[in-house]
């Protein structure tokens, strides 16, 4: 999906002012003003981010065109068998779109103890809100989307994992690096032989 000059205006805006407005916030909650660090860099990232994840997934039109979300049905068109009639980037946009969810959510909580499964849940749980949604919209619903969607999520945190988990050992570190390459070329190894098949 190309993404036109005003449009990218249009998403760092909308990050930078979600942002800003969360700054803004904290420090009315704790009445001083909090300084910027390298957390609230990764804050900024996540919030631009976020924006962008809006913006292609065509969340902003409820925005933008309020006046389709009525007239849409939900259940246009939900296709539940996956990587049907695809080919091969569509696919692997999808899990190249929530790969920085999986490593920024980690990033700017580091409070939470997350693990795999439970920021592969946060995954699941984010694109299924998307896809349903995107049925208020008109927009075609797909499982092969949710599903590389979580995949995309899990592989961003065991990126993550590998190179700020202090109490991994270098070895260990290496080993997921290899270990998330490894799994996520076997996995678009498989689609690739679906989609050829179909």
């Amino acid at each position: 999906m190309r993404i036109d000059r005003g449009d990218l205006i249009l998403i760092l805006l909308w990050g930078c002012g979600g942002f800003c407005l969360g700054w803004l916030i904290c420090c009315t909650c704790r009445k001083k003003w909090l300084p910027l660090s390298l957390r609230s860099a990764a804050w900024l990232m996540f919030s631009i981010y976020l924006a962008a994840l809006c913006y292609l997934t065509g969340m902003l039109d409820f925005v933008r065109n309020p006046a389709a979300v009525h007239t849409a049905n939900i259940f246009t068109g939900f296709d539940l068998t996956p990587f049907r009639g695809h080919v091969f980037k569509p696919i692997v946009q999808n899990f190249l779109l929530f790969l920085p969810l999986g490593f920024l959510v980690p990033s700017v909580t580091p409070n939470t103890r997350w693990n795999l499964l439970k920021i592969t849940l946060l995954g699941f749980g984010v694109s299924l809100c998307i896809e349903l949604l995107q049925g208020f919209i008109g927009r075609l619903q797909e499982v092969d989307d949710l599903l590389m969607n979580t995949a995309g999520t899990a592989a961003g945190f065991l990126i993550w994992a590998a190179l700020f988990r202090k109490e991994l050992k270098l070895w260990q570190r290496a080993l997921i690096l290899i270990a998330d390459a490894a799994l996520t070329q076997a996995l678009f190894q498989i689609i690739l032989e679906r989609v050829a098949i179909r």
